[in-house]
């Protein structure tokens, strides 16, 4: 039986749901995740083939300098609201565990501004020590290193969308 185990962090950014949309949806991964001693930078990503990873059905490869290389689908994309996507080809330590991660970022109206909220579901790989390793995976994977991760990678999307918006503002 597969173990998914969940986590969401969310930020809070100065500026309407749509224009966070808009300008998330034009940003590349190694424009706006965080890296650090704990999660390797994103040297590249590409769509196979071309194109652009605005629609259902698009993939785009993100390759990381330790390496690896995640596989990513766009799943669902709610126009001005929502882009959810699915994470394929895990390598790394710990995170290797699992089979898949299904993902989303929502831009939610909050009182004027936005609530970005990002969420992750990983599903580990059936095995060996499921209990043993579901429970690394939350408490050390999940609640250390990603949550840090996630945090910072909000923090820089919303310098990334309030700079873009103040520059868009004195033009």
């Amino acid at each position: 039986m597969s173990v998914v185990l969940k986590i969401t962090e969310q930020y809070r950014v100065g500026a309407e749901p749509r224009r966070c949309f808009d300008i998330f949806t034009r940003l590349r991964p190694e424009e706006f995740l965080h890296s650090d001693a704990l999660i390797a930078a994103v040297e590249s990503s590409h769509v196979p083939g071309g194109g652009q990873f605005n629609h259902v059905g698009a993939m785009q490869n993100i390759r990381f300098t330790d390496g690896a290389v995640i596989e990513e689908t766009l799943t669902e994309l709610v126009e001005g609201r929502k882009v959810a996507y699915r994470g394929r080809g895990f390598t790394q330590p710990i995170v290797g565990w699992a089979d898949h991660a299904d993902a989303s970022f929502e831009f939610l109206e909050d009182r004027g501004d936005t609530l970005v909220v990002w969420n992750y579901a990983f599903t580990l790989r059936d095995g060996p020590l499921m209990g043993v390793r579901a429970a690394i995976f939350q408490n050390v994977f999940l609640g250390i290193v990603y949550t840090r991760f996630m945090r910072k990678t909000l923090r820089n999307l919303a310098k990334i969308i309030t700079l873009r918006e103040t520059v868009n503002a004195s033009r």
